[in-house]
């Protein structure tokens, strides 16, 4: 698939590969316990397999170069910025499954398991949080302590409560794998020197 530049395929394929790596059968378990498990030899072989196929344009090596460069330019990682550059993150948000018309440099392989639970919750938080503040404001207006539209507001409420922690879970665990992975590239450079 590589070598036919099928990048979505090869993708799906590198998750396959880990999965059978890892010894595991869904990609929600592919977390960073596990890739630290995975050994330094294999991940190297897909990047190289991923930089070859794409003359240098994919690759956990061009996402390490990447990642290396966010941190030098705000001195943490952002990685919103992360995203951007890797074209894993638009003004509309996380494009996670989508694949643009212009791919981004280091956009694939993508981090299985941060990425499909990302989907499933995009733009999930925003809304009920507006929700339970007009809510609200209704509320005030109306002045009536009416059980039911309490209920509905302290509803919005905890699903945007809920919504956030989840946001908030899958940024640290992007964080996560990328740190893995850069410390896992990062070892085998210092072996290769």
């Amino acid at each position: 698939m590589l070598n036919q530049k099928k990048w979505q395929d090869a993708d799906l394929e590198t998750h396959r590969l880990l999965l059978k790596v890892s010894q595991r059968d869904h990609l929600y378990q592919l977390d960073v316990q596990t890739l630290e498990q995975i050994p330094d030899d294999i991940l190297k072989t897909l990047d190289d397999l991923w930089s070859q196929s794409s003359e240098g344009k994919f690759g956990f090596s061009v996402q390490n170069q990447i990642y290396r460069k966010c941190l030098e330019k705000s001195g943490a990682l952002n990685y919103s910025l992360l995203g951007e550059k890797l074209g894993w993150k638009t003004k509309e948000g996380w494009q996670v499954h989508q694949i643009p018309s212009r791919l981004s440099q280091g956009h694939f392989p993508k981090p299985p398991r941060w990425f499909n639970r990302e989907n499933t919750i995009k733009g999930c938080f925003v809304p009920p949080l507006v929700v339970s503040l007009l809510l609200f404001v209704l509320f005030l207006i109306l002045e009536q302590s009416s059980i039911v539209l309490g209920l509905v507001l302290l509803a919005g409420l905890l699903v945007s409560l809920l919504s956030f922690i989840i946001h908030t879970s899958n940024y640290l665990e992007g964080l996560e794998w990328m740190n893995c992975l850069v410390a896992k590239l990062e070892g085998d450079r210092q072996l290769n020197n």
